[in-house]
């Protein structure tokens, strides 16, 4: 497969600084990202429930996926990610998890 960079953050609530740090991390993964680089991925405690508000930064960004759905919940994450589905993000009501594995769409 090649190198794999892996972030491990714990990131603020929605409203004490998450998007403005989830950014940066972003930002700093896309720094280091390069031809030699296979999957980026962020893991961690996003503090963000699935769905809710910060859910959709990540989502509307586009830059990442959320694997656990990739695997476990197939039918929600593509219409999530790949059909982009109006208000797919309701289909997570009964999701209350805040950490995560992202991986950088389309790698892996």
């Amino acid at each position: 497969m090649g190198l794999i960079n892996v972030f491990c953050a714990h990131v603020s609530w929605w409203n004490d600084g998450f998007p403005e740090q989830f950014d940066a991390l972003t930002k700093w993964a896309q720094q280091l990202a390069g031809a030699d680089v296979a999957a980026t991925l962020l893991c961690g405690d996003f503090n963000i429930k699935a769905g809710a508000e910060g859910y959709a930064h990540v989502v509307q960004r586009g830059d990442y996926e959320d694997q656990y759905l990739r695997i476990r919940r197939k039918e929600v994450f593509d219409a999530i990610f790949r059909q982009q589905t109006e208000n797919a993000l309701a289909r997570l009501h009964d999701d209350h998890r805040i950490d995560y594995i992202w991986l950088t769409r389309g790698q892996a």
